[in-house]
């Protein structure tokens, strides 16, 4: 198995653990937040597509 230190969730690994080390904070922390941000924009889009395809049932009835 070769290791690749461009692929991206390597990458982003390393950022989150340098991050944490410069505020002195847990880096699986970290990474859980960036997680759950990443899960609230994605809810948040998921509703407005919800709410564009509601409407255009709506206008496509009238």
């Amino acid at each position: 198995m070769r290791l690749t230190f461009f692929s991206g969730e390597f990458l982003l690994t390393i950022m989150i653990a340098r991050k944490a080390a410069r505020r002195g904070s847990d880096p699986k922390r970290d990474l859980r937040s960036n997680v759950m941000t990443f899960v609230g924009r994605l809810s948040v889009v998921t509703a407005y597509l919800a709410m564009a395809f509601v409407g255009a049932i709506v206008l496509g009835m009238i």
